[in-house]
């Protein structure tokens, strides 16, 4: 199954849908051509080396209290392993190796993830999804349902963001592109 996208001509929007497609098909240019707009392939211009893919640009949101904010930036690693680091401002970024993520998605449905990355007070907590951390269940909600709030727990309490619906959709378009 391929992920594709399609422009919703009374919306004006990019929305996800799930297709059967062959590789050579107009679907898989047109879904390479959007998806272009929110993904780079990143190579070592010394080794040539495969360095993965990025979104081109971070999601900021700010936060629901003053002087929090969230940054959200979605990675492959060169085993397809996909990062979705989620960056904190806080008076205490520390987060636990155990710390928790709560998305709340505007459909009212709720996942919460465990931090895969290392105990930091840079305030980064870290999911990875497929290779040795699977989480495809979850990965595929990130990719196909509009998310409302996220919240990053810290080791003092926690940072809430709110998403607008383009961040949202944003975010969406990001995780089906990367795929």
């Amino acid at each position: 199954m391929v992920a594709a996208l399609y422009q919703n001509a009374n919306a004006q929007e990019y929305s996800p849908i799930r297709k059967q497609s062959s590789p050579a098909s107009k679907d898989s240019i047109f879904i390479k051509k959007i998806c272009e707009e929110y993904i780079e392939h990143q190579v070592d211009e010394v080794t040539g080396w495969d360095l993965g893919k990025s979104s081109k640009q971070n999601i900021i949101l700010l936060g629901k209290e003053n002087g929090t904010s969230m940054g959200i930036l979605v990675t492959t690693l060169p085993d397809n392993a996909i990062v979705i680091t989620f960056s904190i401002t806080h008076q205490n970024p520390c987060i636990e190796s155990s710390g928790k993520l709560n998305v709340l998605f505007r459909d009212g449905t709720r996942i919460e993830l465990k931090n895969n990355g290392q105990p930091n007070c840079k305030g980064n907590h870290y999911q990875l999804f497929r290779g040795p951390f699977n989480k495809e269940e979850e990965l595929e909600l990130l990719s196909l349902k509009e998310i409302r709030t996220v919240r990053v727990w810290t080791t003092t309490g926690f940072v809430d963001a709110e998403f607008s619906i383009e961040q949202s959709r944003l975010l969406r378009n990001v995780l089906i592109c990367i795929q």
